[in-house]
Order: C-alpha cells, then sequence, then structure tokens
C-alpha cells in the first residue's frame, strides 16, 4: 500500500517523513537498519537536512560549496513532490551549490525527473551558461537512476 499524505492537509515532521519512506520503500527486515543509517547519515559535517511539504532532502554538501550529492525521502503527492524539488534547488542555489548528484532504485521519481528536466530545458536565460542542466541515466547497478544536475543562477520556480 503506497503511503501518501497531501502536505496541503497535513504536513508530518520531517522524522515522521523518513519512516513513513523508508516503510514504503525497504523491505521489512531491513527498516530498522536504514533507519539507523540515515540517523548516523544525518550527522556527517557539511550535511543539510531540509523539508519542503512531505518531503525531506538530505544532502551531502563539499567544502567548497561547489559540489553535493543527496537523495529524497517522500510521503507528499507527486504533484506536490514536483513543486517541493523546485523549491529545494531554489534553496541549494541559495546555498552556492553549483552540482547535485542523486541516486534512486527504479523508477519511483522519473515522472518528477522529467517535469524538473523540461523546466530547465525551456528556461529563458540571458546566457547559455546561466540555465540549469539535468541529465537522468540509469545505472550499470540494475535498476538504479543516476540524475545529474548542474545549477544554473536563475531559480526554476
Amino acid at each position: 500500500m503506497e503511503k501518501v499524505v497531501d502536505s496541503r492537509k497535513q504536513k508530518l515532521p520531517g522524522p515522521n517523513v523518513i519512516a513513513l519512506s523508508v516503510e514504503e520503500l525497504a523491505p521489512k527486515h531491513l527498516r530498522d537498519k536504514i533507519m539507523a543509517m540515515i540517523a548516523k547519515e544525518t550527522t556527517i559535517p557539511n550535511t543539510d537536512m531540509v523539508q519542503f511539504g512531505n518531503t525531506v532532502f538530505i544532502t551531502h554538501v563539499k567544502e567548497d560549496m561547489e559540489k553535493s550529492w543527496g537523495r529524497a525521502f517522500n510521503v507528499d503527492t507527486a504533484k506536490n513532490f514536483v513543486a517541493n524539488g523546485f523549491r529545494f534547488f531554489t534553496h541549494l542555489q541559495d546555498m552556492g551549490v553549483k552540482r547535485y548528484v542523486t541516486s534512486y532504485q527504479g523508477d519511483i521519481y522519473d515522472a518528477a525527473v522529467k517535469v524538473w528536466k523540461k523546466r530547465a530545458d525551456t528556461q529563458e536565460v540571458e546566457d547559455e551558461n546561466d540555465r540549469t542542466e539535468i541529465i537522468m541515466g540509469k545505472a550499470k547497478k540494475k535498476g538504479e537512476t543516476v540524475v545529474f544536475i548542474r545549477l544554473g543562477s536563475e531559480p526554476l520556480i
């Protein structure tokens, strides 16, 4: 059963979002171990954790603030997740992050990434170097999708 909580009706605390997301996506016998790993992960230096709607984004930022990698934990509706992603990208831009990489199993976020990519590809900018670029591909690891984002200077919102 898919766990979706529309953040326009009920905003959940971040830990609940993460727990529900893990419950939805992880095998039952691994859930406690994964939750412990996530808790430890949030204590790594230069880790940013931010919530928009019912999506929590955990990001690890290099010391120079140029590069980062992370992941999302989402129990929000698909439409809200797309909007939460746009807000997250603006958050990264405000932090000074230029590049972001994420990966996920299966195709769970493919539709959202395609919306973000379409917006980035059609973004009106004076200089093409200011455009956000999003590249999505399948990794050699079976079933894994990797997304590379080069954040331009203009927000996608």
